[in-house]
């Protein structure tokens, strides 16, 4: 016999009974061309004894007897022995028609397809369709027409090159299959029932019928392989990103639905890991596109409900009426836009939305703003064009369109927007010098900005040889911070043994607003990653004649461990904590830093999403001292609720204020004291 044209591989443990049923449906097939690769997987029964007897009756047939290993070492098994140009996984449980190998085949070479497809018993469809791999994995994971489990597939052996089933999961076919798919220049499907499943309560995905079977650890075995699917997706199909997540948080949505229903228990961990997922993204989810109203009805029912119970109870918790107009904006915000916040219309949506609460500026009116810029008749520039800068540009132009007639450039610091235009005037970036002694009347108009960036710009101007008063910025921005040493309940229970947790110090201004507010400060623990910031930090340290400082080159985290950072371009210190990041530093659990007997009475934290983590590795600190407390709860959507609420579990005495400093989304800060 030559090479086979395909390796039926069949593992068969304890099926005695029904072992015979599936070889005479594969030796009855009206393809003949094949090898019978049967991987008796340490059976106990005479399933090894039956399928040896059929080896000796026809000479395609190969039986592999090996001790009792999972699911996807027995596959592996018979790989390892296969010699077909496809291979086709078959169960010892199940039944199929004689063309069944015939019909895949076929299929196959008609359309040059590295995986072929057809129907089951359960999922007919005549339908046919040759697909890309980005294709096919997008129908696999909709499972209306097929799914993840190799019987009803045949596949070219060479895209099992490198690729292995797993040996230590149950689940192998969710994990391999999407690979498999992935790695195919074709896929070819033809709905006709060839196949058919049967479900009995030894299979292992029994569960998914018969929900009494599900167990914690088959639910995180699910999601583990839900979650590296989605990493490994968005990576080789990064445009059909939103549809990897939508998949699985629609898996996450679908089991809080049935576990919660049928009161399934054990799985409490898990449901808890998938509620605070879909709370996180759920905006992402509902707006992804790809979500049924089924889901979104679930969505409203097991997650929005707790998510309101669970803003209830810290809304209720706030000490004053100012704390729950911040919370109030907040929740605003992250019920009308998404995780990231990225979808906010315009600079003038932070205005209206926050700076009614800001402790610093006054409301700025739009109205003001267009009116003063619209009466002016002078030449200008205008200064800044991504999406504040044409968002301001729009409303001008709505405005006063013939007022751009006057406009001689569009300016901006994005060398990316370098070439393009705004309502049709070129984009220059980076800034050129031009000769301002020929345009004594041009004014440059600054779309709104954050301080700091404003006060740049600015800056780089007056270099260019413009005056101050041709700058006008459209828009009122304070180049104020948030002084945490400032907020009034702190100044009153001040003391002469203040030791003080600088998290994120930057440039240890924080610390230095504090030494001004209590002179007799006793210590400073200063924490910052990376050595970009330390020479700044150390010339303030030794400017401010405070000694007893302990400056830790690190970040605050839940663990002592090594942390992947983001650098921030813009700044010298680094920014936050990413998955895959470009610095690489140390994390720390303030716990361990800390000595035993220090009373910490006071830790601020502005550290770029990290608060929560860095919470849970000062827990120990913070329910023995009770340190007034100033944390950042704007980098991540929810933390307006997740941080006071962790805070409230360790120290349930405490008094929880909010408080708000800038016109836009950023610089919100939750502070707590007993």
């Amino acid at each position: 016999m030559g090479i086979p044209k395909i390796s039926v591989i069949m593992l068969t443990y304890n099926r005695e009974r029904l072992i015979d049923r599936m070889i005479e449906c594969i030796l009855a097939q009206t393809f003949r061309d094949f090898e019978f690769i049967i991987v008796d997987n340490g059976s106990t029964d005479h399933s090894g004894a039956i399928a040896d007897q059929y080896a000796v009756q026809d000479s395609r047939i190969r039986v592999i007897h090996r001790e009792r290993g999972n699911i996807g070492s027995g596959r592996n098994a018979g790989l390892d022995t296969a010699n077909g140009d496809y291979i086709a996984f078959i169960d010892d449980d199940d039944t199929c028609e004689p063309d069944f190998l015939e019909f895949l085949y076929k299929l196959a070479m008609e359309n040059n397809a590295a995986v072929s497809i057809c129907g089951a018993a359960d999922k007919v469809f005549d339908e046919k369709r040759v697909m890309t791999a980005e294709e096919a994995l997008t129908e696999l994971f909709w499972r209306k027409k097929y799914n993840v489990q190799f019987p009803t597939k045949l596949v070219k052996s060479l895209l099992f090159m490198g690729i292995r089933f797993s040996e230590t999961s149950k689940y192998d076919d969710i994990e391999l299959m999407p690979k498999i798919l992935g790695e195919a220049n074709k896929v070819a499907y033809h709905g006709l029932p060839k196949y058919t499943f049967y479900r009995h309560g030894t299979n292992n995905s029994a569960w998914t019928t018969n929900h009494s079977l599900l167990t914690s650890e088959t639910l995180d075995e699910y999601l583990r392989v839900y979650r590296e699917r989605t990493e490994w997706l968005s990576e080789i199909f990064p445009a059909s990103m939103t549809a990897w997540r939508y998949f699985e948080l629609s898996f996450m949505i679908s089991m809080v639905e049935k576990i919660t229903r049928l009161g399934i228990k054990g799985c409490e961990l898990q449901l808890g890991y998938m509620k605070k997922e879909l709370q996180v993204h759920n905006k992402e989810f509902i707006g992804s596109g790809h979500i049924h109203e089924f889901e979104k009805s679930w969505i409203g029912e097991y997650i929005m409900k707790e998510i309101t119970a669970r803003e209830q109870l810290v809304f209720d918790s706030l000490a004053d009426e100012r704390s729950k107009k911040v919370f109030a904006a907040r929740r605003n915000a992250v019920m009308r836009y998404p995780v990231d916040f990225a979808a906010y219309d315009s600079v003038f949506d932070f205005i209206q939305e926050f700076a009614e609460i800001n402790e610093y500026h006054r409301q700025i009116s739009l109205e003001s703003i267009l009116s003063n810029f619209a009466t002016s008749d002078s030449k200008f520039i205008l200064y800044g064009a991504s999406k504040n800068g044409a968002s301001i540009a729009e409303k001008i132009f709505a405005f006063n369109n013939e007022r751009f007639n006057d406009c001689i450039g569009v300016w901006d610091m994005n060398p990316l927007l370098n070439g393009s235009d705004l309502y049709g005037i070129p984009i220059i970036s980076p800034p050129r010098k031009i000769d301002v002694a020929q345009y004594s009347d041009i004014e440059v108009f600054v779309t709104p900005s954050v301080p700091v960036t404003l006060n740049e710009i600015i800056a780089f101007l007056l270099t260019l040889g413009f005056r101050q008063e041709q700058i006008i910025t459209l828009g009122e921005f304070s180049s104020r911070e948030c002084n945490y040493a400032e907020f009034e309940p702190f100044r009153q229970v001040y003391g002469d043994e203040e030791i003080f947790v600088d998290g994120g110090c930057l440039n240890f201004g924080s610390s230095l607003e504090l030494l001004k507010a209590c002179p007799n400060l006793k210590k400073i623990y200063a924490f910052e990653p990376g050595k970009n910031a330390r020479t700044t930090i150390e010339r303030n340290i030794h400017l401010s004649g405070f000694e007893n400082v302990h400056l830790i080159e690190a970040a605050l985290w839940s663990e002592n461990k090594s942390l992947s950072f983001q650098n921030n371009s813009n700044s010298f210190a680094l920014s936050s904590v990413e998955k895959e990041g470009d610095t690489l530093v140390e994390g720390v659990a303030f716990d361990s830093v800390v000595e035993s007997d220090e009373n910490i009475t006071f830790i601020k934290m502005d550290i770029e999403g990290a608060e929560l983590e860095a919470l849970k590795g000062m827990r120990k600190t913070i329910r023995r001292c009770k340190p007034k407390l100033a944390i950042s709860i704007y980098h991540k959507s929810y933390d307006y609720v997740d941080i006071p609420e962790y805070i409230l579990s360790l120290v349930p005495e405490y008094k929880v204020f909010m408080r708000h400093y800038s016109d836009n989304i950023g610089e919100s800060v939750m502070f707590a004291l007993i």
